[in-house]
């Protein structure tokens, strides 16, 4: 293994972070990044600077180059201006420290537990605020408000933005149109500071039943034609171009990572292909509207083992083919439960539901 393979996977290891997560850092793939980790490639010049800001180190030592600089002593980096938690460090005994506020990007994946999400923008503050070398010792925190498991405050993404946005307008208009109206005031103030908009509600009696503002992602039910995929809701969707056609991608960056593709034939109905015949573990089920098989076997990429379950849906004349490739075998548990979940609709609902939309 070359010295720059053995440097990406320590700093990598160190920095407690996941293959998939310095793959996106870096924006490339998680395959060539796996073949530049295990030396079959090296990357290109502008990935190896990406690498060097990430991990707050030279090219030069990435590429064994050379060493980092000898340090004096280890320093504690607080990588928080909060009084508060300034204020722990020296009921800790803690006096000589050095405060290292970084801005860093706050939004996370949909569907995260709040202490997840602690977790995670603690680990991003902490990594970088480490500048001056691995001996440093780096502590970081963040704060997030629940209620009933639902995190309040900073949107995570436009969506939540909005769906905040829309709870609280719709307050608002209630209390315009009665102000004796029972409103769950105290929540829509907390929402309203950690949105930083200011509160608009008159006095008025207060709701005493449980209220839930904010956003929330369940469980999503993804249409492609008759197809309904069910996939946890923290997975993120995007087009996969490819050099001819493409592919819908839904992943969480950590898990198996789905795919679908829709083909329609131009004359009678669908039916299952030969690809399926040699996968561990076949099964077959009839579908409201249709039929789906399934499999898995063992695939390598880059030198890596994977884990792929293959299903083909036939509704009508539509096939869908779908993929989830995961890194782990456990996960085809996962995975078995959601293929489990996949619905067709037949082609007459189909055509009364977009109706329905437009109308």
């Amino acid at each position: 293994m070359s010295k720059l393979a053995e440097r990406m996977k320590e700093l990598r290891v160190e920095n407690k972070m996941k293959q998939t997560e310095v793959a996106k850092a870096v924006g490339v793939s998680i395959s060539a990044y796996c073949s530049y980790e295990y030396g079959n490639r090296d990357p290109q010049t502008a990935t190896l600077v990406a690498l060097a800001q990430l991990y707050h180190v030279s090219a030069d030592y990435l590429l064994g180059i050379s060493e980092p600089a000898p340090e004096e002593k280890a320093r504690i980096i607080l990588a928080s201006n909060s009084p508060r938690r300034k204020e722990l460090l020296g009921q800790m005994g803690i006096q000589e420290f050095k405060v290292s506020a970084p801005n860093v990007d706050e939004s996370v994946a949909e569907g995260l537990s709040p202490a997840r999400i602690v977790e995670e923008l603690s680990q991003r503050k902490a990594r970088a605020a480490k500048k001056a070398g691995p001996k440093n010792i780096v502590t970081a925190a963040d704060t997030v408000v629940a209620l009933d498991g639902l995190v309040l405050g900073k949107p995570r993404s436009g969506e939540d933005a909005a769906g905040n946005a829309a709870i609280l307008d719709d307050l608002e208009r209630a209390a315009q149109m009665d102000p004796s109206l029972p409103l769950p005031r105290s929540a829509y103030e907390e929402v309203c500071a950690l949105a930083g908009r200011k509160p608009a509600l008159p006095q008025g009696p207060e709701l005493k039943e449980e209220f839930l503002p904010g956003y929330r992602k369940d469980p999503v039910t993804h249409a492609i034609g008759a197809l309904r995929l069910t996939l946890p809701g923290a997975y993120r969707y995007q087009w996969e171009r490819w050099e001819t056609g493409g592919a819908h991608l839904w992943t969480d960056g950590d898990g198996p990572v789905w795919r679908v593709n829709a083909y329609r034939m131009r004359e009678g109905d669908a039916r299952f292909t030969d690809q399926l015949n040699t996968l561990h573990g076949v099964e077959q089920r009839e579908l409201k509207g249709g039929a789906l098989r399934w499999g898995w076997h063992e695939i390598r990429e880059d030198g890596q083992r994977l884990y792929q379950a293959q299903c083909e849906v036939v509704a009508g004349p539509s096939l869908f083919f779908l993929t989830a490739t995961c890194a782990s075998p456990e996960d085809l548990g996962q995975v078995a439960d959601l293929i489990g979940r996949v619905a067709v609709v037949s082609s007459t609902a189909h055509r009364e539901t977009v109706q329905a939309q437009k109308e």
